[in-house]
């Protein structure tokens, strides 16, 4: 089965550096897990480690920049920008890596339906197209929560296309584009699809695009780190992530918390590189922003109870010396949340 990537290079070095470790994960795990044909349009310099990063993993690689870079300049003014992502200003090369899987049917001339997933993913078990219902124009999975309902947006982090279906959607979104017209639902180009295809999108069973958040799944085939990035902050993650997300990401999934940092843990494991320390502080950030964000809402009577619960996961969880040495400044921190109540 084929699936497309696209990675464009920006002129943000640190970012560079945290979507390089990205894609690393997302290409050993495919070649360890999976017999995925892989395919990456790459808009980047000639010689560039995200470039050594492709070649040393024997994709296919299709040197392509966006088709309409330009007209992402016109349409996301400074104005639209901050009204979007909270910034007057945006890398817009970074921008267009994001808007490229729209040009993906464009690019596909053999294949009838292919797959396309960000590259902030881990491939954790094979994927085979027979198993998947074929889409009228595209299967999506939800957003944040697994339940979804009429109305809600879909992620555009994976899809599954129908190629021929789908270059009619993304013609319209080039019209809109060349119009100047920017996307009215949610962010850029996952915006953009929402509209266009709306109610004609199908569903993508939970297990292609499952949320670390969402506790484990030994079904989930493809792991798909929405939000912040492992081993990245709220600033490097995506054009308008921010902490405020941990709250709709862990509503209602108190008992997930430990599965989310086993996730981040099985992430480094690909890397081979020992993350305690910050995998410890994202935990603990989490921990302190629910703890904050609950402490006026109308779920008085639970909330103690939940924060003991998210403790209790993530000491559980914590075998390591380092993490048990610092479980009294996690107590501590309950504590303090539960004498102010």
């Amino acid at each position: 089965m084929k699936c497309y990537m696209c990675v464009s290079v920006g002129e943000d070095c640190c970012t560079a550096s945290l979507y390089s470790e990205l894609l690393t994960v997302a290409l050993k795990s495919a070649r360890q897990n999976t017999s995925l044909d892989i395919v990456v349009l790459y808009d980047g310099p000639k010689s560039h480690y995200i470039l050594n990063i492709l070649t040393s993993y024997n994709v296919k690689i299709i040197r392509h920049t966006f088709s309409h870079f330009e007209d992402l300049k016109k349409t996301f003014s400074p104005d639209i920008l901050f009204s979007k992502t909270g910034k007057n200003s945006i890398d817009f090369k970074k921008l267009s890596g994001t808007f490229m899987r729209l040009d993906v049917p464009f690019i596909e001339n053999d294949d009838d339906y292919v797959l396309y997933t960000d590259i902030d993913v881990i491939f954790n078990k094979d994927i085979n197209d027979t198993e998947l219902t074929k889409p009228k124009i595209i299967a999506a999975g939800p957003e944040v929560s697994k339940e979804f309902y009429k109305g809600d947006i879909f992620n555009a982090g994976i899809l599954y296309m129908n190629v021929k279906a789908m270059r009619s959607k993304c013609e319209e979104i080039f019209s809109l584009l060349e119009k100047g017209i920017p996307n009215k639902t949610n962010l850029f180009d996952q915006g953009y699809i929402n509209e266009v295809c709306e109610d004609e999108i199908d569903f993508l069973p939970l297990e292609y695009n499952w949320k670390p958040y969402w506790g484990l799944n030994e079904d989930a085939k493809i792991v798909h780190f929405h939000g912040i990035k492992p081993g990245g902050t709220a600033d490097t993650s995506g054009f308008a992530v921010n902490t405020s997300l941990y709250e709709s990401m862990f509503r209602g999934h108190r008992a997930d918390f430990a599965g989310y940092l086993v996730y981040l843990k099985n992430y480094f494991t690909y890397l081979d590189k020992n993350a305690d320390d910050w995998i410890f502080n994202h935990g603990k950030e989490v921990f302190k922003y629910i703890s904050d964000s609950y402490k006026n809402n109308i779920f008085r009577k639970t909330r103690k109870k939940f924060f003991k619960y998210l403790l209790l996961n993530f000491l559980t969880f914590s075998m390591n010396r380092k993490f048990r040495l610092r479980k009294n400044e996690l107590q501590s921190e309950l504590k303090k949340f539960c004498s102010e109540q």
